[in-house]
């Protein structure tokens, strides 16, 4: 059978039945009991040529991943915890900015023009 797509024609491939493995946990959605599984066989991903803004590229498998060292800690300096005089001015510079932009919001309303 032949489909077609945007004027392209194309013949479908059957996606393969997955084959689920054992029950790992159990819930419920809208009251239904519902069990979670997880796939014994991971099925292949399709290999595809594409194109992209008339760049080719080839979808097969990822690039295995190259390790990437840890960086060796050094010393950290402590960071001081905000005082209670720090927190009360922020608190206060933050509702005045607040005010402030409640303020324009209201004389852009006002405003005809």
């Amino acid at each position: 059978m032949t489909l077609t797509y945007r004027g392209i024609h194309y013949h479908p491939t059957p996606n393969p039945t997955p084959v689920w493995g054992p029950v790992w946990g159990l819930g419920t959605y809208r009251g239904a009991p519902i069990p979670f599984r997880s796939l014994a066989v991971v099925p292949p991903q399709p290999e595809a040529d594409l194109t992209w803004r008339g760049v080719f590229y080839h979808r097969a498998d990822a690039p295995v991943p190259v390790p990437i060292p840890a960086p060796i800690n050094s010393a950290t300096v402590p960071i001081a915890a905000p005082t209670v005089f720090d927190r009360a001015r922020n608190l206060l510079s933050r509702r005045h900015q607040k005010q402030r932009q409640r303020e324009r919001a209201m004389l852009m309303r006002l405003d005809p023009t």
